[in-house]
């Protein structure tokens, strides 16, 4: 039950370093290509990671029997 809060601020980071990178990859020049090929590889790595992080939330929350919040 200790890393359930540490888990949860990590959601929270993971959620926001999403929304970064997002609009960092939609405000590229066409002429940087490369950097955003990078960003968008970023960008699916940490959505996978946060995917990763609302599934770990959702098992939580059923072993300890709260309701599902999820959009």
């Amino acid at each position: 039950m200790g890393l359930a809060p540490a888990r949860a601020a990590s959601f929270c980071n993971l959620a926001h370093a999403a929304a970064v990178r997002e609009q960092q990859v939609s405000s590229i020049p066409s002429r940087n290509l490369g950097r955003e090929a990078e960003l968008e590889f970023e960008l699916r790595r940490t959505r996978d990671e946060l995917a990763a992080a609302q599934a770990w939330m959702r098992q939580a929350r059923e072993k300890l029997g709260m309701p599902h919040s999820d959009p």
